[in-house]
């Protein structure tokens, strides 16, 4: 992929880019976002390494804090490109007013180092914590793992179907011990014809309106209910393989 193309990629795989043509179509949670001008996004980077005016930082986790509280505590917390899910703790997720503001800087501070040149961003979204029923608990920030799905959708198609927790990702970055049977946990969950069907509508309507190559997520709640939470371009979506799906797709572009 040319440069100009992955940008080109990386900004549709904006929220801000894809939320807004979704959101009245798709379960989505409870969703609360603030755009953040270039000089304030600067501001909080100096911040990181510890050279920020703390007055300017100050006045503008003001307006940050009233976005955030028309959700409430605890809440999920990312930016318009991403969340630092398995840092959980320290980024995405924020228990009360007192952790948004150092989570915020973690989360910064983890676009930062995101690939070779980090990860630019524009805002901050806020969204209402889904009660998922958590099978375990992974990776470094003690993130709960759910039922979760990734679709690959392309013009109004959806191409293929897949779990997105695979065994290998848990066991090579998991940090505290893992339940004796979190293997079998894994698989009872990953049984893709778990709500394939109505899966498979919401992965069509995504890509009606969303046209083009894309990767959509989502996940399960307690109750049952598949909640859209995430999208990004496909060419930058990690994919299982082999999967005749998109090797078909690829070839047709070649």
């Amino acid at each position: 992929m040319t440069s100009n193309l992955r940008n080109e990629a990386e900004n549709e795989s904006s929220m801000d880019y894809w939320y807004p043509r979704v959101r009245d179509h798709l379960p989505c949670p409870k969703t609360e976002s603030i755009t953040l001008p270039d000089d304030v996004i600067n501001t909080f980077r100096t911040a990181i390494y510890g050279r920020a005016d703390k007055d300017i930082i100050e006045e503008n986790l003001k307006a940050i804090k009233e976005v955030a509280n028309r959700i409430g505590y605890p809440l999920f917390m990312r930016s318009d490109q991403g969340s630092g899910k398995h840092d959980w703790e320290t980024t995405c997720y924020v228990k009360s007013e007192d952790d948004l503001c150092q989570n915020i800087f973690n989360l910064f501070g983890w676009h930062e180092m995101a690939g070779i040149m980090g990860l630019s961003y524009k805002s901050l979204y806020f969204r209402e914590l889904l009660d998922i029923e958590p099978r375990f608990i992974a990776f470094w920030g003690n993130m709960p793992i759910g039922k979760e799905r990734r679709l690959f959708v392309r013009d109004g198609e959806v191409l293929c179907i897949h779990p997105y927790w695979e065994q290998g990702a848990i066991l090579s970055s998991h940090k505290h011990p893992l339940p004796d049977d979190w293997q079998q946990i894994v698989a009872d969950s990953n049984k893709v014809e778990d709500g394939i069907e109505i899966l498979t509508e919401y992965g069509e309507k995504f890509s009606q309106l969303v046209p083009g190559y894309w990767s959509v997520d989502f996940i399960q709640d307690r109750f049952g209910k598949w909640w859209f939470i995430d999208a990004a371009r496909g060419e930058l979506s990690w994919h299982p393989e082999p999967c005749e799906h998109i090797i078909r797709f690829e070839n047709s572009m070649m």
